[in-house]
């Protein structure tokens, strides 16, 4: 079933915790997304950067990674 992101911009990798509930989207412009519900709902998160981030990692649901175009690495302990 198809969700629906509300961002223009392209959307390159995606990320779920293993409960399947908690998860990020990232992609063009520096776009990062973030649900609570499955992908119900996807709200917006700063990311600081206008670069195209390609990857997204979480090994908890606080800490993850986020890698992007111009060595752009991001990292969060909070899960935001």
């Amino acid at each position: 079933r198809a969700q629906r992101s509300r961002t223009v911009h392209e959307i390159a990798a995606a990320y779920f915790t293993p409960g399947g509930q908690r998860g990020w989207a990232v992609g063009g412009h520096g776009t990062i997304l973030r649900t609570d519900d499955g992908g119900e709902i996807w709200r917006p998160q700063r990311s600081g950067t206008t670069d195209y981030l390609y990857r997204v990692s979480f090994e908890d649901d606080f800490t993850g990674w986020i890698v992007g175009g111009e060595s752009t690495v991001l990292r969060t302990t909070n899960g935001g």
